[in-house]
Formats: structure tokens, sequence, C-alpha cells
């Protein structure tokens, strides 16, 4: 096992200087015992820290999506390594490629999203020099804070550093939690469809018939699973946002109504979902409100905070 990460260190000028002369040394031995070409994956954070628990989530997160790009273009990965010391996240990965469409598909993912843009993949051929963007056609990389061209505004230091750190973070933390929020849906979403799939099920909807219900069929309740989509996801985020509460609760009302909306106009006027949409909802908030706070997804987790969210709504309906 490696050693624990130093988060919240700070990094001083020699620390930096020395980082890029061991990585370069570093970068040179493995394209020496690997050959091919060298993705040598680093992080754009500003300021004296360069490594917290936020980057380093980041920086794997990096590290999978390059891992899996060049994976779907059945590019070979022959040596991969990792590290976190506190000078920031380094990554290197030999391929067996050309430099020149390898560092094509790196920019691809530089420019993909926000937190793209806090990636910086530097490509090297055999020989240890690096392509650049502009020898594949690429104009230079824009800054996080004012969307210039980034290396005046980093020469000229045109934004103070806790500024553009406070950026790279608030990237950072919308990031995962969009992933978070989307995440969840697709699980709601997985649910009703594995539902769905059991086979038989007298009386319901299966794969098989329509057993009671003749105005409904399996790609009714399919069209349906998936126009809910959006809104199991704007209920995770609400649920981010504003935690078990009763305004929480209220603010999921509204949006329960546009999904039944929603379901209407999917199936032609069938109730597929209209249950579901209630208590999923209800349960993708909770999971929302548990992942803002930090805290872990149980069952017991779950049910609490539905409860909470619920609780005032409740009483409102039985004194009538």
């Amino acid at each position: 096992m490696g050693e624990a990460p130093e988060y919240g260190r700070e990094a001083g000028v020699m620390d930096m200087a020395d980082s890029r002369e061991a990585r370069a040394a570093r970068q040179a031995e493995l394209l020496r015992e690997h050959g091919g070409c060298l993705v040598s994956l680093t992080m754009n954070v500003a300021g004296p820290v360069k490594l917290n628990p936020d980057v380093a989530r980041a920086f794997h997160e990096g590290v999978r999506m390059l891992r899996d790009a060049l994976a779907a273009h059945r590019l070979e990965v022959i040596y991969e390594e990792a590290r976190l010391p506190f000078t920031g996240p380094e990554a290197f990965l030999c391929v067996r490629a050309d430099a020149a469409a390898v560092k094509r598909l790196a920019c691809a993912m530089e420019e993909r999203d926000a937190l793209g843009r806090l990636l910086d993949a530097d490509v090297l051929r055999a020989d240890g020099e690096k392509v650049s963007r502009a020898e594949i056609g690429l104009p230079p990389r824009r800054c996080l804070v004012c969307g210039g061209p980034a290396a005046p505004c980093a020469a000229g230091r045109r934004h103070p550093a806790a500024e553009v750190f406070q950026k790279a973070l608030d990237i950072i933390r919308a990031h995962f939690a969009a992933k978070f929020a989307d995440d969840t849906a697709s699980l709601a979403v997985r649910a009703l469809l594995y539902e769905l799939a059991v086979t038989p099920k007298p009386g319901l909807v299966d794969r098989a018939n329509s057993g009671s219900h003749p105005d409904m069929d399996f790609f009714h309740f399919t069209a349906s699973a998936a126009a809910l989509f959006p809104y199991f996801r704007t209920c995770a985020a609400l649920g981010m946002e504003h935690g078990a509460t009763a305004e929480c609760f209220a603010r999921l009302t509204t949006e329960g109504a546009l999904a039944e909306g929603a379901m209407l106009r999917a199936t032609g006027g069938v109730n597929t979902h209209k249950g579901a949409i209630f208590t999923l909802g209800i349960l993708c908030a909770a999971a929302g409100s548990l992942h803002g706070a930090g805290e872990p997804l149980t069952p017991g987790g779950l049910s609490a905070a539905s409860a909470r969210m619920t609780a005032r709504a409740l009483e409102e309906e039985r004194a009538g």
C-alpha cells in the first residue's frame, strides 16, 4: 500500500520545480521501457495547495475517462501508473498507438465538459517530443475564469490564485452533483424496467401480456419509464439542494405533477406510473439529501429521510 495523500499541504516554488524534473525523468524512463507514446495526465490547480479530496476525486475521474476513451477506440494501454503527491496528482499511461491520434482523443476529453478543462494531458512521442495542440489544428486552451486564452492569463497572473482555485472546486463539485443526480435517475428508471420485465405477473402487465389492463402494454411502460428520467434527476437534485425538508417535498409536488403530464404524453394518455412518480420521486430526493449531507445511502437512512420530508404533509392531511 502507498503512503496516505498529504491533503492540504502547500507546495512551494522549489517543490513544483522538483516535481516537474522528477516527472520528466519518469516520462523518459517509461518511454525507454515500454515504447509507443505516453500520456502524462495532471491537473490544472492554481494556488499553493495542489491536492485535496476534491482534486483527488476529480483526478481519478479524469483517469477513468481517459482509460474509457482509449478503450472505446481500441487503443491498447500497455502500462499505467497513478500517484497523489502533494505537488499535484500524476498519471502515466503508455499507449501502443500514434501519438497525434492519442493527443486528439486527449484534447477531446479536455474539451468535453467543465471537468475536462481541469485536466492537462500531455502526449509524448517515443522520442520524448510533446504533441502540441497547434500541431493537430486546435486553438490554445481557455482560461477557467474569463474564458480568454489561458497562457496569457497564467503568465500575467490576471486572476488571483484563490479565485482560480475556487472556480476549480466549484466545477468539481458541480460535476459530481450532476453525476449523482444522473446515476440516481438511472437507478430509478432501471427499477421500473426491472419490475416490468418480471414475468409472469398474473393480472399485471409483463413481457408476455397485459393482464387485466387492456388499455396498456409492455411498450407503454417502457415509454413511460424513459420519459421519467428527467423527473427523477430533478428529484435527486432537489434533495441535494434543500435536504429532507418540507420545502423539498413541496417542490416535489409541483415536479410530480409535471412528470405525470410527461408520462401521459409518452403513453398517449395511459396512466402507467402515477404511483411510482410519487414513491420513487421521494426516494430519489431522500437519496439526494443524504448525499448532500455527506451521509451514506442505506435503507434506514433513506427511510428516515423520506419520513422527515413528508412528516408535515402527513400531519396536515390527518388534520383534515
